[in-house]
């Protein structure tokens, strides 16, 4: 069949000659046009840059204000850490460094650069191989006879020589007596001999004061009893001088005395900050302990292994902290990094409208990622020295808002310039490819038509002349010759009647003459016209299902749509061809199919089979004749009748045309709208 091989497309005005003026063309927008963007994107870059220069002007004096403010800052905590301590102890320094809100924390180091405070304990836990405290614990703990335990401390105490383990056992001597119920007496021990001078630098084995814990102790005794006992016991215990029911207050504020005093450096700073928390748990009106978080932070600063600190201001630890060590100073200083930070970045931000910029300090080890959007950079100094300020721009692109005026003029004439430009080449283009078009479907057809009535008109020709010379005796001979001249006539025929089917598509005067039509009748009429084209072992089949329903249609149209199918099939089938025709009916259609065993279709091919003067390759064409008319001419006319055509097809497998057209009903109406 036609178009059933990929091949050349006649007629369409694509040809390989257009290209060149098109090129030519597209040249003449695109470099016009490039040029015109390129001294467009050159101003609008130029005016971006001037308003960039223009903003970075803005917001470096607002940065050299905001790194003043900072510094003023810095300098005023500098001088409250530099201010003279005198000959102040370690602990006292530390006191006053947090008092004075100089830092959040410190770490006193001492002139050979170990720490000084918080002081690290040193205990001596070489009492407890002693085999009557040895015995004494076994009552305690393992036997349960408080007691004797009680008794056996009381005796280690009164032997003791040591005041370390004098004091150590009659802690241990109250806490048994405790536990037995004997609250009176152990408050006796706790306030009354360990008060003694002689046990202020008593340790117990870790190196944590004797006297802090027994305060301690009977604060939670007294604190115990006060609150089981009633007003007439409490007041009777007092007439008494019994200690179990001292004023509770008074323990409290003795407690409270204790841990905040700096200037004894023998309280070991995790003693101080564990006393520091049983104190608020135990006395909810603790008045407030300012070095307690600083305590903690002091304690969690040792922990980390952290670089030792510099002049100017760095990260400390996994960078919860920050600190320094200003230069001729033996202080640490540590700041909580969030806190300082913000108050940093509030300092900055004061002079610039968070709507417009926000400005960021950004320390030593922040990321290249975190510099990634900075509008302006500027580097700190001082305590600051390896941090930099940094300006990021919030919201809309300033740079668009303010050179938006002149961009807009920009773009508007190179807008309008290339619009011009487009609009003038697309203009020629169209009129140029439609001459070409109208050109080459010109000399398409001409050739066409020339090749295709050449053909049968060079054969009739000789089989004309050889009838006319008298040479062909024999009346076989002379019958066969006719047959073949009726042939070749009856295939001019169908060549000039698509021509004029086709002249008459283009100016869209083909007319229709509509009336109910028997299918069954013009698939008869087409079978018949073109059965003689059929030889010996080649089949021609006709399948019509009875009783189909009647066609409005033009009844000549049909039979040549059929026709021009049935020619398409005898041509693209070998020589044994087997083309079958069936007409069956469907809901609102009836269908005319043609089906071949021929050569079959890709589907590139299938897509366009059903335009004009799509043809198989050259020496294919001419083999087989055709001009590429006969399935545009189906597909119009069906068309013109509502209906639809349609094709089905694999390469070496046949082809399968339906036609569907809408059925009558019996009220003389069409089936489908």
């Amino acid at each position: 069949m036609i178009g059933k091989h990929a091949g050349t497309r006649l007629g369409t005005g694509r040809d390989a000659g257009l290209w060149p003026v098109l090129l030519v063309l597209l040249t003449a927008v695109v470099v016009p046009t490039a040029c015109v963007l390129w001294f467009m994107s050159q101003a609008v870059a130029n005016e971006r840059l001037a308003v960039r220069q223009r903003l970075i002007d803005v917001y470096r004096g607002r940065l050299a204000e905001a790194r003043d403010r900072i510094d003023g800052l810095w300098r005023s905590r500098l001088e409250r850490i530099l201010s003279p301590s005198g000959t102040a102890a370690p602990g006292q320094v530390f006191e006053r460094l947090v008092r004075a809100q100089a830092a959040d924390s410190a770490i006193v180091l001492d002139l050979a650069g170990n720490v000084a405070y918080p002081v690290q304990p040193a205990g001596d836990d070489s009492f407890l191989n002693l085999p009557a405290w040895h015995e004494a614990q076994q009552m305690e703990l393992a036997l349960d006879q408080l007691a004797p335990a009680a008794d056996a401390y009381a005796h280690i105490a009164a032997d003791a020589t040591d005041n370390n383990v004098a004091a150590n056992a009659w802690l241990a001597c109250a806490r048994c007596l405790a536990k037995s119920g004997r609250s009176a007496e152990a408050m006796e021990i706790l306030t009354g001999k360990l008060s003694a001078p002689t046990f202020n630098a008593s340790h117990d084995s870790q190196g944590r004061l004797i006297r802090p814990n027994a305060l301690l102790m009977a604060l939670e005794l007294s604190r115990s009893a006060s609150q089981t006992a009633t007003a007439t016991a409490r007041a009777a215990a007092s007439r008494r001088g019994d200690a179990s029911l001292q004023s509770f207050p008074a323990l409290a504020k003795s407690l409270y005395a204790q841990v905040s005093d700096y200037s004894d450096l023998q309280l070991p700073s995790s003693q101080r900050l564990f006393l520091m928390g049983e104190l608020q748990r135990i006395w909810p009106q603790c008045p407030s302990l300012p070095t307690l978080q600083s305590e903690q932070v002091a304690q969690e600063y040792l922990w980390q292994d952290v670089a030792p600190a510099t002049a100017s201001l760095k990260s400390a630890g996994p960078g919860k902290w920050l600190h320094l060590r200003p230069a001729g100073t033996n202080v640490v200083a540590i700041f909580d990094a969030k806190a300082t930070l913000a108050e940093m970045a509030e300092l900055a931000q004061s002079l610039t409208p968070r709507s417009e910029a926000r400005i960021a300090l950004l320390g030593p080890d922040a990321a290249p990622a975190d510099f990634k959007d900075a509008f302006l950079r500027v580097p700190a100094e001082g305590v600051l020295a390896g941090w930099e300020y940094a300006v990021f721009l919030v919201g809309e692109d300033p740079f668009a808002a303010a050179s938006q005026k002149q961009v807009l003029a920009y773009f508007w004439t190179g807008g309008l310039g290339v619009v011009a430009i487009a609009a003038i080449a697309l203009l020629l283009a169209a009129y140029m490819r439609r001459q070409v078009r109208l050109a080459k479907l010109k000399n398409d057809l001409v050739a066409t038509v020339s090749h295709e009535l050449k053909t049968p008109l060079a054969s009739m020709r000789v089989l004309i002349d050889t009838l006319a010379e008298g040479r062909c005796t024999q009346e076989q001979q002379v019958r066969e010759y006719y047959a073949l001249i009726v042939r070749e006539n009856q295939r001019l025929s169908r060549l000039i009647d698509n021509f004029l089917s086709f002249s008459r598509m283009e100016r869209n005067k083909k007319t229709f003459e509509r009336e109910p039509v028997d299918i069954g009748q013009v698939v008869s009429d087409a079978v018949e016209a073109v059965r003689e084209r059929f030889g010996p072992g080649q089949i021609l089949e006709a399948d019509v299902t009875p009783n189909l329903p009647k066609v409005l249609c033009d009844r000549d149209a049909l039979t040549t749509v059929l026709v021009n199918l049935l020619d398409n099939a005898y041509k693209y089938t070998g020589q044994d061809k087997h083309v079958i025709v069936r007409a069956f009916a469907e809901p609102a259609d009836v269908c005319i199919q043609v089906s071949d065993n021929g050569i079959g279709m890709t589907r590139r091919a299938i897509g366009k089979i059903f335009d004009r003067f799509y043809q198989v390759d050259q020496t294919l064409a001419r083999k087989a004749g055709g001009c590429g008319l006969g399935l545009s001419i189906v597909k119009y006319m069906v068309d013109a009748h509502g209906g639809r055509v349609s094709v089905e097809s694999q390469s070496g497998k046949g082809s399968t045309f339906t036609v569907r057209l809408p059925a009558m009903t019996a009220q003389g109406q069409e089936a489908r709208a």
